[in-house]
């Protein structure tokens, strides 16, 4: 699994853990709906430092902390993750 893709399943699964809509993270982050879906499929092979942040910041997670719990879980529970 790539870095771009793990990204996207922590946005998408902490973004679903405080309940929260993808068009709400949008509106608050300032990018549009689509880039936060695209970067939750993990279409976004590059996403910008600042977007993390963004992200991060409205989220109110850090994302060095979630890739480390992510790599930390056993691989079946990631499958049923990535497949959400």
């Amino acid at each position: 699994m790539e870095y771009f893709e793990i990204l996207g399943i922590i946005v998408c699964e902490m973004r679903k853990e405080k309940k929260m809509s993808r068009k709400t993270l949008a509106m608050e982050t300032g990018y549009s709906s689509t880039q936060i879906g695209r970067l939750e499929r993990g279409k976004i092979k590059n996403p910008a430092y600042k977007m993390i942040a963004e992200i991060e910041n409205v989220l109110d997670i850090n994302m060095r902390s979630e890739i480390e719990n992510f790599a930390n879980k056993s691989d079946d529970k990631i499958a049923g993750i990535y497949k959400n």
